[in-house]
């Protein structure tokens, strides 16, 4: 079953048109969060990047359309109330309709498959436009990326890091990056090809309020090999440790990393509220 204009319909009962923008040009947005404890804390911030990556495209999106808490409770009930990886996808709509007929739907899924060992494994990089005015929005043309993680994961590992040519990394095919240096929490600066992650969001914000330290700047894989820990952040699997980097080994989640963690989790669990 998946949630569609209010209600719990079958997967096969929705119609997107042959000739929406979805199938012309991969044109179209979706967001990935999952549920903690039954919660989905994280739902209005994925929503209101939709919003805006929605505006900055020229995508139509009524709001009206848009899931709410009660939408992903009945899917969870649905899931026998198990936590469940969520997924809104809103297509471009039709040519003929100057953008607009867009279809908005939310499914559930298993979550992910916890990562075995002490943490994430990376040895590959993609090499990525400076300048690409997608980077910053969870568009439908996501092929690129889609296969550098794919060919990370047949060769054993976990995730490739997007790279300029200028040698700055950005950030992961499916993850935000964020390191220690020196006490401080660093992630890479925003005015690069990096989507505006959730949860690293939330991870600086919780930082800040425990007294640490937060930058975002420039990062090369020379600063980040350095880094006396580093971790990667995403929705569906908050924060993953990175083992690691290359020749870079870290021995599982450092000191800071855990205990980021063990503030965050029991903020998802109960519900969230402002940090």
């Amino acid at each position: 079953m998946i949630w569609h204009r209010g209600r719990l319909i079958p997967a096969d009962a929705l119609h997107v048109s042959p000739l929406d923008r979805a199938f012309e040009h991969g044109l179209g947005l979706f967001e990935t969060l999952r549920s903690w404890n039954g919660q989905v804390p994280l739902l209005r911030r994925h929503l209101a990047r939709m919003r805006s990556s929605a505006r900055s495209l020229g995508l139509v999106l009524d709001d009206a359309e848009l899931p709410d808490e009660r939408a992903a409770a009945a899917l969870l009930r649905n899931a026998g109330n198990s936590d469940q990886r969520l997924r809104i996808t809103l297509t471009g709509g039709l040519s003929s309709a100057g953008g607009r007929q867009s279809v908005v739907w939310m499914t559930a899924g298993p979550l992910p498959v916890p990562l075995p060992g002490n943490g994430a494994i990376i040895n590959r990089t993609l090499d990525v436009s400076s300048s690409d005015p997608l980077a910053r929005h969870k568009t439908l043309n996501y092929w690129r990326m889609r296969l550098a993680h794919e060919h990370a994961a047949q060769n054993g590992e976990d995730e490739a890091l997007c790279v300029t040519p200028d040698g700055r990394v950005h950030q992961g095919t499916r993850t935000n990056i964020v390191y220690v240096e020196s006490g401080s929490l660093v992630t890479p600066s925003d005015d690069g090809p990096v989507l505006p992650g959730i949860m690293r969001d939330l991870v600086m914000e919780h930082a800040r309020i425990q007294g640490l330290a937060t930058k975002r700047e420039p990062t090369t894989l020379a600063r980040l090999r350095a880094a006396d820990e580093a971790f990667l952040t995403s929705s569906a699997r908050g924060i993953v440790p990175l083992a690691q980097v290359l020749d870079r080994r870290w021995q599982g989640p450092g000191p800071l990393t855990a205990a980021l963690w063990n503030r965050i989790l029991p903020w998802l669990e109960s519900g969230g509220e402002p940090p």
